[in-house]
C-alpha cells in the first residue's frame, strides 16, 4: 500500500472546516439558519420546507466550492497571499 503525503496546511484545514460548517447550517437535519429565518418571518404562508428549498441552491454552490477547495488547496491560501 502506497502512502501519499499531502501538504495541507492548518489554514487550508480551517477554511475547509468553516465552509463545511456553513453548509451544515443551511441543510437538514440541523439547518439552524433556516429555522432562524422561519422564526423571524412570522408568516404562516411560508413553510419551513419553502425556506429549506430556497437555501438549497446556495448549499449546492457551497458544496461545489468545498469540493474545489479540497481538490485544489492552493485556492484557499491564494486569498491569504
Amino acid at each position: 500500500m502506497a502512502v501519499v503525503r499531502c501538504s495541507i496546511t492548518i489554514e487550508v484545514r480551517g477554511i475547509v472546516t468553516v465552509v463545511g460548517a456553513e453548509i451544515g447550517l443551511l441543510t437538514p437535519p440541523l439547518g439552524i439558519s433556516c429555522f432562524v429565518i422561519k422564526a423571524t418571518l412570522n408568516d404562516d404562508r411560508v413553510a419551513l420546507k419553502d425556506v429549506f428549498l430556497g437555501a438549497l441552491p446556495f448549499a449546492f454552490v457551497m458544496l461545489l466550492v468545498l469540493i474545489l477547495l479540497i481538490c485544489f488547496p492552493a485556492l484557499s491560501i491564494g486569498i491569504l497571499g
